[in-house]
């Protein structure tokens, strides 16, 4: 790399390091049982008694300008 391909690298990364700064990385899992909604079971293709379901997500918060991605999951 040529010394002026370096420096512009540096100098981006050194603008950026603010907004990295006040990011936010948050994470949650939850093992749940007998997930139901309005008195019926949601999974009916297992016959035991209890029907756990594992759930989870993450959320990634970009500072203070109020935009953010998550995601959330569960096996049922």
């Amino acid at each position: 790399m040529t010394r002026a391909i370096i420096k512009t690298l540096g100098v981006a990364l050194v603008a950026t390091l603010p907004m990295l700064a006040s990011a936010q990385l948050t994470g949650n899992v939850s093992l749940t049982t007998n997930y139901k909604f309005r008195g019926q079971d949601q999974d009916v293709s297992k016959s035991k008694a209890v029907k756990p379901a594992l759930q989870g997500g993450f959320d990634y918060a970009f500072g203070d300008t109020g935009w953010y991605v998550g995601n959330w999951n569960s096996s049922v």
